[in-house]
């Protein structure tokens, strides 16, 4: 009997002992929480391929494809026109010189011819007799006149140079009083002009006439060409 009760002591240490131990460790276990919500969990199911509505999902989820606006450049055209008359073609080269453009093709053009009327006394066979005319012609009251000294009219007196005819025709009437026999000559003469070509939208364009009108002597005279 003894022996049993010893038995049931050791025991009961026994056990103590193997409790308090198991008691003694920090053992800590996380709890595990789903990434997703169950609630909301979306069941899947497959279906034929052939039998998927795109359109329809895509209006069903509120989906909105559309692709990306490029925005469009004005419209170019090409624009031609020319500017001025001028009688002296430096003059002509001058303005285009101040009308460099990147977009633009500039030059000097000769469109047109326009008459000279030139009222002349012809030249005698040699320069000492041109210089007796001279002296008879300023003896006769006219002394606006020009003794051309070379060149094809050597010995020629000019007495007067118009654009218009009556006024020369005025003019040799008014010699002719005066018992000088002169003479018309008509010349034809260039007119240059400047002309522009260029590509350009409408907008940058009514730019670019306003620049122009800066220029004093950049008159439109054409609007095409």
């Amino acid at each position: 009997m003894r022996r049993f009760f010893l038995l049931l002591v050791f025991c009961n240490i026994v056990y103590f002992l193997w409790a308090t131990s198991v008691n003694t460790k920090m053992v800590s276990t996380a709890q595990h929480v789903p990434l997703y919500d169950q609630k909301t969990v979306e069941m899947l199911r497959l279906v034929p391929a052939d039998s998927v509505n795109i359109v329809a999902l895509a209006q069903q989820k509120a989906l909105t494809i559309s692709n990306p606006v490029e925005e469009s450049e004005p419209a170019k055209e090409e624009h031609c026109f020319l500017l001025g008359s001028f009688v002296d073609k430096n003059q002509a080269q001058g303005l285009a010189d101040q009308l460099v453009n990147d977009n633009a093709r500039i030059s000097v053009i000769s469109p047109e011819t326009y008459e000279e009327f030139w009222v002349v006394f012809p030249a005698a066979a040699t320069w000492q007799e041109s210089l007796k005319n001279e002296q008879m012609i300023k003896g006769h009251g006219e002394n606006d006149l020009w003794l051309i000294p070379s060149g094809d009219n050597k010995g020629a007196i000019s007495l007067g140079l118009f654009v218009d005819a009556q006024r020369a025709n005025n003019r040799l009437n008014e010699l002719r009083t005066k018992k000088i026999d002169a003479s018309i000559g008509v010349r034809a003469k260039p007119l240059f002009a400047v002309k522009v070509e260029i590509e350009i939208d409408q907008a940058a364009l009514q730019v670019y006439l306003e620049q122009l009108e800066q220029v004093k002597t950049a008159v439109i005279t054409k609007n095409s060409c």
